[in-house]
């Protein structure tokens, strides 16, 4: 997975500081989907899909986002992985998801502490084992 540094600073650039802000902790995973060729040379154009994952309750606005937004979003991935007159990457879609290492820390530091039941505190750490 990647930073998304370079596509909040283009959307703070562009005076979209919300989106930015959503993005703050979310990473980004480029999944091929297929290959392309450019009419001017011999290069490849990579078609991927952009999956950023966020924590829960930035994915959740993610998701809700106006269309507007999201291509605002769109269009700042796609400035970062630019396709070229040689080829690269082309990103024609994005999806949002949890990211899981955060939902099962914000649990994890919700539950740490053992209570003293042992029933109770072997069931909470078979919960944290599934979470």
């Amino acid at each position: 997975m990647e930073s998304l540094a370079e596509v909040m600073a283009i959307l703070r650039y562009e005076g979209r500081q919300d989106l930015a802000v959503l993005l703050t902790d979310a990473e980004v995973d480029l999944e091929f989907l297929d290959v392309g060729f450019p009419l001017a040379s011999d290069g490849e154009i990579f078609f991927t899909n952009a999956n950023i994952y966020a924590p829960i309750t930035a994915c959740k606005s993610l998701r809700e986002l106006p269309k507007d937004d999201d291509d605002a979003i769109l269009d700042a991935l796609r400035e970062v992985w630019a396709v070229t007159e040689a080829g690269g990457t082309y990103v024609k879609s994005v999806s949002y998801s949890i990211d899981r290492e955060s939902l099962g820390e914000r649990f994890a530091l919700l539950y740490a502490d053992p209570i003293g039941w042992s029933r109770v505190d072997r069931t909470m750490d078979r919960i944290r084992g599934l979470l």
